[in-house]
């Protein structure tokens, strides 16, 4: 699905954000999670507008450590919490990204 830009799976996407924005934007909210999903949902959109359908996911060990260390399930309850993962790994998916071969 990485880099398909599925029409499917993008509505889907924004139909669970719009969900999210719309519980969490009433004044009895709870607000624990809400950065963390957005961070989620944002993700999986830039991983299924990969390189706009011009590049895929590697299929090698490299690869799949990357990916697996970049979506660890770990978010941020807030902007400054640093507990449950490091950042910086989120950004290590890049190291799994190839270009399509054209057809």
């Amino acid at each position: 699905m990485a880099g398909s830009g599925c029409p499917r799976v993008s509505a889907f996407i924004d139909r669970v954000r719009q969900k999210v924005f719309e519980s969490t934007h009433t004044p009895a909210a709870e607000f624990e999670f809400v950065y963390g999903i957005h961070q989620a949902l944002h993700l999986a959109t830039g991983l299924l507008h990969l390189g706009w359908g011009r590049c895929k996911l590697k299929n090698n060990a490299l690869g799949r450590a990357a990916v697996l260390l970049a979506l660890w399930p770990g978010y941020r309850h807030d902007v400054s919490d640093m507990k449950y993962h490091v950042q910086v790994f989120r950004h290590l998916y890049c190291l799994a990204v190839e270009k399509r071969a054209r057809p």
